[in-house]
């Protein structure tokens, strides 16, 4: 048994090296491909295709004001809060139920037992 794994096992390497070695000029191809399209780049043709493509004619939109927040900002104490305080609950009131909750929903109904 452990023969035939290990034949197995060569067999799916030379597979493996078979396959590299049929992708490798498709990619020496794509490789050579890219080199060639960096060779040909005209930054300041390739730009002004950019502006032409892109313009619309409207004028640049104003510069938006922001708020400078490097400067100090002193908080009050209420400020530091997230959430409102809870409530205290009446425990003597027969209608709020502490027990087990009645049934729990699941995806398409309830809980099988």
């Amino acid at each position: 048994m452990d023969e035939r794994r290990t034949v197995k096992l060569s067999e799916c390497y030379k597979g493996f090296a078979d396959a590299e070695r049929k992708v490798i000029p498709i990619i020496s191809k794509c490789l050579e491909g890219m080199v060639q399209a960096a060779k040909s780049v005209d930054e300041r043709r390739d730009s002004q295709i950019v502006v032409d493509c892109f313009k619309s004619g409207f004028e640049p939109p104003v510069d938006y004001p922001f708020e400078d927040y490097s400067l100090h900002i002193y908080r009050t104490v209420s400020d530091g809060t997230i959430s409102t305080p809870k409530q205290e609950v009446m425990r003597n009131d027969p209608k709020i139920t502490m027990g087990k909750a009645k049934g729990k929903l699941w995806l398409f109904g309830k809980k099988p037992k």
